[in-house]
Order: C-alpha cells, then sequence, then structure tokens
C-alpha cells in the first residue's frame, strides 16, 4: 500500500521533474551518492484519518464494486543527494522537484493514477516545508521538501465486495418522557372508544452524500400488552394493521400520533406500547408505554 504509493511517486516525479534531473528520482534507501545529484523519499510517517465512521468500503481504481480503504495522512520525506556535497546542486535540484509537485495534477493526484488497481488514491498532495541549511555537512543536515499526501490506501488485488452500495442513512429519535392526552383517559369496561393523542419530541434526519438533512419523523407501531407479557384485551384501532394484525402502524405529525382505543368487557390493566416501527409494519425499538386501567361502569 504505502510502498506502492512510494514507487509510483519516484516514477512518476522522476519523470516530470524535467532535464537534467529526469529519472533521477529514487525511492530510500537508494543508490550510495555519485557527482551526480539525486532525489530520495520515502514515507516516514503516517497518521490515520477517522472521519467518525472508520474504515468502509469505497469504489476504488479497478474493481466496480466497492472496496475496504484506509484513509491515511502520509508526511513524505525527500531529500537530495551528491558526493561530495554540493548546496548549489542540490538547490537546483531540490527547485525542480518543488516546482513540479506544485503543479495541479500533483495536488489533486491525477499525475499519479491511471485507473488502474494501484492500492491507493491520493486526494491531496502538497508540498509542506523546504529544508535547505547552509553548510550541510553532518549526515542529517539533508536538503530537500517535506510533502503530505492524504489518500485511501489498500492491499493492490483485494476483491471487491458485491451488493448495493448505501447511499443515504436514516436516523430517527423519539425523546422521552412521552404522554397522552387526555393523561387520564376515562376507561369504562364495555363503554365507547376513546381517542387517544400520544405525544413526544422527535428527531429525524437524512444523510445522503456528506448532506445531513432533516425529514418527516414518520409512523410509530403501537400495541397493548396485559401483565406477564400477555396480549392485551382491549382493541386499538387507527393507522394501518401492522404485523400482527394486534400491532397498528400510526403516522407521526407534529410530534403526536392519534389512535382510538376501545376498553375490554371486563376490567382489566394493560400497558399501552409506544415503539419505532421496523420497515415491516412490525415493531422495532421501543420508545416508551403509558399504564391503561379500565374501570368498572
Amino acid at each position: 500500500m504505502i510502498s506502492d504509493f512510494e514507487t509510483r511517486l519516484a516514477e512518476t516525479l522522476g519523470t516530470l521533474i524535467g532535464a537534467p534531473f529526469t529519472g533521477r528520482v529514487d525511492v530510500a534507501p537508494g543508490p550510495d551518492p555519485d557527482d551526480d545529484v539525486r532525489l530520495i523519499l520515502g514515507v516516514v510517517n503516517a497518521e490515520v484519518v477517522d472521519e467518525g465512521m472508520g474504515s468502509r468500503p469505497e469504489v476504488l481504481p479497478g474493481d466496480p464494486n466497492p472496496r475496504r480503504a484506509v484513509r491515511l495522512r502520509c508526511n513524505v520525506a525527500i531529500e537530495t543527494r551528491v558526493a561530495p556535497a554540493d548546496r548549489e546542486e542540490q538547490m537546483k535540484a531540490l527547485e525542480a522537484a518543488l516546482y513540479a509537485l506544485d503543479d495541479a495534477e500533483f495536488r489533486t493526484g491525477k499525475a499519479l493514477t491511471d485507473g488502474t488497481d494501484r492500492g491507493f488514491v491520493i486526494h491531496e498532495l502538497r508540498p509542506a516545508t523546504v529544508v535547505a541549511p547552509l553548510a550541510p555537512a553532518a549526515p542529517n543536515d539533508r536538503v530537500g521538501i517535506n510533502v503530505i499526501a492524504t489518500g485511501l490506501f489498500w492491499p493492490v488485488g483485494v476483491a471487491g465486495q458485491a451488493g448495493d452500495l448505501i447511499d443515504e442513512i436514516r436516523l430517527r429519535a423519539g425523546i422521552v418522557p412521552m404522554e397522552i392526552v387526555p393523561a387520564d383517559p376515562r376507561l369504562v369496561a364495555g363503554g365507547p372508544a376513546v381517542e387517544l393523542t400520544i405525544r413526544f419530541d422527535t428527531k429525524a434526519f437524512s444523510i445522503k452524500e456528506g448532506k445531513t438533512e432533516k425529514m418527516p419523523f414518520g409512523s410509530v407501531a403501537v400495541t397493548l400488552v396485559a401483565p406477564e407479557g400477555k396480549p392485551g384485551k382491549g382493541a386499538l384501532a387507527g393507522g394501518v394493521e401492522g404485523q400482527p394484525a394486534t400491532v397498528r402502524i400510526v403516522p407521526v405529525d407534529d410530534n403526536a400520533a392519534t389512535i382510538t382505543y376501545t376498553p375490554p368487557a371486563t376490567p382489566a390493566t394493560e400497558d399501552l406500547v409506544v415503539a419505532f416501527d421496523d420497515a415491516a409494519q412490525g415493531l422495532g425499538v421501543e420508545i416508551g408505554r403509558v399504564r391503561l386501567v379500565t374501570r368498572s361502569a
């Protein structure tokens, strides 16, 4: 991955740098210095760029199916070498490399790509600093450039993951406390149906192509549960029938959903359970529940 990037960068810079330095770019450690100044480069450290979701499949060159790639910010060191040291010649090579790297094709990474699977895609390549001591003599007194390259890296030839791409993520939240209106409904065994309004704060967002937008909350799923998890004895109406038939899918409008509750024929205590719908007309994650008590006439 990183070594493939180093090799490609050396090849491309060696081609585009121009005479008399054409072909004089190598990957570290490179050949021993001689009387022709050369440029040696290599990644000296790399930082994993965390965008909050970790490594994830991306459509990358060489395969139409998405592959997992690691996003890295690499620090590339480029230095000039000649024996004996000659700062004037080193500066000429340094300036030629700097000018080539500042081209838009390099800065956007386009100069390094050809549509094939090379194990990396560079999104930004930026010359950062120039190092040029006045009298380079010690082994560590390099004359060179520090470059920052950011992009995606993966092993060459790794197979893509067939299937549909996720192009949208939807997030919904129901914020408790939840209440019903009326707060203490009069429920009489064998009596008439009562309209109940469920109220709670809602949030819903769509994340698509890097944009986050608010969206309608949608619906909730409601059902009745008696003590010990047994089915409720009353009946619910409103919305549409869910799965199973004891579930109702009720639309939420302005943080409220309205249902009709018909009390059972005998006194009973049961819970009205409110949950996210699971996209299959059933109960999803529970938001909350309200106790309903039916008394004798």
